[in-house]
């Protein structure tokens, strides 16, 4: 980081200050304002953007004053801010970030096939429903889209099962733990020799590399009472 700022004079009643406590001071100051600057600094997440399959509507999920944006052929149908949905865990949830509140990272969303609703399954499992006719949130999925929507998110994880980004494969595997979706076994014991990895480290212990698509296929087989062995999940960074 470079930190751009102007020459600083400080000045205290009494007296001119001796050069070693005017250093001082000024280190003071300016490592004030490098602290005020990293904590002011914001690293927008990118949104996630989410198409009609008609396109004659699209969404955007963002971190920011106006979480969801709904633009109807070009121009803004309406926009909500997350305060809006009225959310009861929303305390509890909440992740402030340099992003700012990335409410919506891992969500599921779409519209209906009327294109009338546009229907968000948020990754703790709570569903946020706008209707496009009346221009407002709610809580809860109409009964009469319940399979609908039921089919359209189990669809959406298959294919991220399948994906080539691995975050939408660790996604899609993770999900398919939390509904039970027993179907995906297969697809999960596949994962469990994913190739995708991280390095991190803690404190002064050596690198390691660690598999997080393997880990969420691992765990989401043990949520479904599946035996899994032999699995490697971590290993030293050669």
């Amino acid at each position: 980081m470079r930190l751009m700022h102007a020459n600083i004079r400080t000045i205290i009643p009494g007296g001119p200050l001796n050069k070693r406590s005017m250093k001082a001071k000024r280190l003071a100051v300016l490592a004030a304002a490098c602290l005020a600057q990293v904590a002011s600094a914001t690293f927008p997440w990118p949104p996630q953007i989410v198409s009609s399959l008609t396109s004659n509507y699209v969404a955007s999920l963002q971190s920011g004053r106006e979480s969801l944006v709904i633009h109807s052929n070009g121009t803004i149908l309406c926009s909500f801010a997350y305060k809006d949905f009225r959310i009861p865990e929303r305390s509890e949830i909440d992740l402030m970030s340099t992003a700012g509140l990335v409410w919506y990272e891992h969500s599921i969303a779409f519209f209906d096939k009327s294109e009338k609703h546009l229907v968000i399954r948020l990754e703790w499992g709570r569903y946020v429903v706008v209707d496009l006719a009346t221009r407002s949130p709610s809580l809860q999925v109409p009964p009469d889209m319940t399979h609908e929507v039921d089919a359209a998110v189990r669809h959406t994880i298959v294919v991220w099962l399948t994906s080539s980004d691995s975050r939408e494969r660790e996604n899609g595997a993770r999900y398919a733990g939390d509904l039970k979706m027993r179907d995906t076994i297969p697809r999960l014991r596949e994962l469990t020799n994913d190739p995708a990895k991280g390095d991190y480290k803690k404190g002064d212990a050596p690198w390691v590399k660690s598999y997080w698509v393997r880990k969420a296929a691992v765990n989401a087989l043990k949520d479904m009472d599946v035996v899994v062995k032999d699995v490697v999940l971590e290993e030293p960074k050669e």
